[in-house]
C-alpha cells in the first residue's frame, strides 16, 4: 500500500502515516487490517494487536489540532471522519496535479 503525501505539520510518525493511509484507502479498517498495513506488508515481526490502539490514540491527538480525526466503529474497527478524508483528498489532488 502506498504511503500518502500527508502534511509535515501534522507531525505523524511513519507508523501513524501508514495507519492514516490504510484508513484512507478503505471506508473502514479492522485491527487486523491495520496490523497488516503496519507490519505484515513490510515483513516485520508483529507486536501485540493493542499497538493499533496506541497508534490511533497518538494520531488522533495530532489530527485533532487540524480539525480531523479517526472514529471508532465499535465491534468493527476504525475509520477516518469526513473532515480527515476531505483534507487528505484535497492534498492528494494537489500532489497528483
Amino acid at each position: 500500500m502506498p504511503l500518502l503525501a500527508l502534511p509535515l505539520e501534522w507531525g505523524l510518525t511513519v507508523h501513524e502515516a501508514r495507519l492514516v493511509s490504510a484508513l484512507w484507502a478503505r471506508s473502514e479498517c479492522t485491527k487486523d487490517q491495520l496490523m497488516a498495513a503496519l507490519y505484515r506488508d513490510h515483513g516485520r515481526d508483529e507486536p501485540m494487536e493493542k499497538i493499533v490502539d496506541v497508534f490511533v490514540c497518538k494520531a488522533r491527538a495530532k489530527l485533532r489540532r487540524f480539525g480531523a480525526g479517526i472514529v471508532t466503529r465499535w465491534g468493527h474497527g476504525y475509520a477516518l471522519d469526513a473532515a480527515s478524508r476531505s483534507a487528505i483528498d484535497k492534498l492528494n489532488q494537489k500532489v497528483t496535479a
